[in-house]
């Protein structure tokens, strides 16, 4: 993490240049990774796209390879209104003689990728689906020659995106870098995303928090919901620009104790507003809405619907002693 003495020092240095071409803050915290990571000259960046796309201020690198992970409806705004439209946008990652990794499975928005791929001889690499998975409390599962790992967490959708990683390994060892198949599983059963599928150590409480803000990760997180198959309170909030209805009915699937309500960001929505008429329970006050949950639950409490809100919920338990 860039320290803060850095990061003031660039600002010195660069916010006239900034001012002067009016770039946007995303692109400013682009060009500030830049620099840092080639003035302390990193062995390896990876980059995670804001929008996506070919508009995208990431586009300013020639990677060693491009990672989609799969397209689901959202920044529509943006990318456009159609899933082909969303790949189409999302393609525009891919760069001249770079290979694409995806786990995208909809024909649809494989038929945009290949496309593109031919269009700039990209070579694209569909990741294979895992084997003998087992949601017996953590992930496990295997995956071509790697053999059998285990994750930290219990979130299935954590599979695909491990296996996402492995196929890059693939990439990176014909780019020079020795990675034996026992690193690339210790760096999987290793590693722990903050904020996804994340446990909190509540007494008496099995607690987990994950940012699902769309509706393509909300329906990532009710399928690992219904393999826990245990009663459960949910805490919801999202951004007004998300498909929340939709978010909404997926939770009521799961779970018929369901608390909606808001946190002070200038994107979120109103918890009345996102209640409607759907048979849930409104809580304004955030802090209040997760002291009921915990107090009043049936052994588990799903905190989820924005990564902002995700971001708050975490200190407040850091706060409370129980997460680090």
């Amino acid at each position: 993490p860039i320290s803060d003495e850095d990061l003031v020092a660039y600002a010195n240095r660069y916010s006239e240049d900034w001012d002067k071409y009016g770039i946007t803050m995303f692109e400013i915290d682009m060009f500030l990774s830049v620099m840092y990571f080639l003035e302390h000259k990193a062995d390896i960046v990876l980059y995670e796209v804001g929008l996506g796309g070919e508009l995208d201020a990431t586009n300013i690198i020639d990677p060693l390879v491009s990672v989609i992970t799969t397209i689901g409806y959202d920044h529509m705004d943006y990318l456009g209104n159609t899933i082909e439209e969303i790949a189409g946008a999302k393609a525009g990652i891919i760069k001249p003689n770079r290979p694409l990794i995806t786990h995208e499975r909809k024909s649809s928005c494989l038929q945009v990728f290949e496309n593109t791929c031919k269009r700039t001889n990209s070579p694209m690499i569909l990741v294979q689906d895992a084997l003998d998975v087992q949601t017996k409390g953590t992930v496990s599962f295997r995956y071509g020659e790697f053999g059998l790992m285990h994750l930290q967490s219990s979130a299935l959708y954590q599979v695909d995106n491990a296996c996402n990683a492995l196929e890059c390994v693939g990439i990176l060892r014909k780019a020079g870098y020795r990675i034996s198949n026992a690193q690339a599983v210790s760096g999987i059963e290793h590693s722990m995303w903050k904020g996804r599928f994340e446990h909190v150590d509540w007494p008496g409480c099995d607690v987990w928090m994950d940012g699902a803000h769309n509706e393509h990760g909300m329906q990532a997180l009710t399928k690992t919901l219904k393999n826990l198959n245990r009663p459960m309170t949910i805490v919801f909030t999202a951004l007004r620009d998300k498909e929340t209805d939709k978010m909404l009915e997926m939770l009521l699937q799961v779970s018929d104790d369901v608390i909606v309500t808001e946190f002070a960001f200038y994107r979120a929505k109103k918890a009345q507003d996102l209640a409607k008429d759907y048979p849930v329970k409104v809580m304004e006050n955030w802090e209040e809405a997760i002291e009921t949950a915990l107090n009043n639950n049936p052994g588990t409490v799903i905190i989820t619907g924005s990564l902002y809100f995700i971001s708050d919920v975490r200190l407040w338990f850091k706060q409370k002693g129980v997460l680090r």
